[in-house]
């Protein structure tokens, strides 16, 4: 009469309820962080500065002793 499948056994009740909002709630984080991991680039920092600083220069907004002086400026840091 009180064994597992009745009303007041081990999988009825609120235990279950928590056991299945921490799942859920595991889900919608791993969910979130990888759609937010894709969305950014791999490259560092440096390396996507240098490649604005190449696209500055290729478009012609800066000269090549500017360009070639902001590139060891950017590599030294």
């Amino acid at each position: 009469m009180y064994g597992f499948g009745g009303y007041g056994g081990l999988f009825s009740g609120w235990i279950p309820m928590f056991l299945w909002l921490i799942v859920i709630v595991c889900v919608v984080y791993l969910v979130i962080y990888f759609l937010d991991r894709r969305g950014h680039k791999s490259h560092s920092s440096k390396t996507s500065a240098e490649d604005l600083l190449r696209e500055r220069y290729v478009r012609g907004e800066i000269d090549t002793e500017t360009f070639l002086e902001m590139k060891k400026h950017l590599r030294e840091k």
